[in-house]
């Protein structure tokens, strides 16, 4: 069985102004350390707690007017991301057209809209976007080949990692979701901020 995790990355805002927005809203997550403006906040989309975490991405970026890349692999298989710009999804991602992952069907102040289902191009990424919300001006090359559908991955998690580390977000933080951080004893941080326990929300 491969995996199955979402996860939020917000730029911008700092992990106590997210934790505090969080627990006032009671959404049940884990979020990481803020390592150089990026902050990663782990939904329960596939768990009892899902509360859309598409609608937590959007919220988030609304609420902080900032990028928030929600982002996931289903077992291993699929990959996909939505991006939010200050709560307007402007793009949208999936490696598989026709995979339904509960996307929001209301879709019509995105970049995108709800006939993305059915229209492979609308799925397809736009690698500027996602490098300009991220900051990673240099990386779009790179982000764009790593997007390609005919680059297949034997792993899509491996496709995710390699996307978030040609934007700046820890790769090794990225590729984890809220089942696997709850069925773990603790789970911390690596590198920069090693050692550095998740804040967890919603209980």
């Amino acid at each position: 069985m491969g995996s199955f995790y979402t996860n939020i990355a917000l730029n911008g805002p700092t992990r106590e102004d997210v934790v505090a927005y969080l627990r006032q809203r009671q959404h049940h997550t884990y979020v990481s350390p803020t390592i150089a403006g990026i902050t990663l906040v782990y939904d329960d989309f596939f768990g009892e707690h899902n509360t859309s975490a598409m609608s937590v991405a959007e919220e988030l970026s609304r609420q902080f007017q900032c990028p928030t890349l929600w982002a996931g692999v289903a077992d291993s298989d699929v990959f996909w991301y939505d991006l939010y710009e200050n709560g307007v999804l402007i793009d949208r991602y999936v490696t598989a057209p026709d995979y339904d992952a509960g996307f929001a069907e209301d879709d019509e102040n995105a970049g995108t809209d709800d006939q993305s289902s059915e229209d492979p191009a609308l799925t397809a990424g736009d690698a500027g976007k996602l490098c300009a919300a991220f900051g990673a001006y240099h990386a779009v090359e790179t982000v764009e080949n790593l997007l390609a559908r005919e680059n297949s991955y034997v792993f899509e998690d491996d496709r995710h990692a390699a996307v978030a580390a040609a934007l700046g977000i820890p790769a090794q933080a990225c590729t984890l979701g809220y089942r696997s951080i709850e069925a773990s004893d603790i789970w911390t941080m690596e590198g920069e901020a090693e050692g550095t326990p998740l804040i967890k929300t919603g209980d």
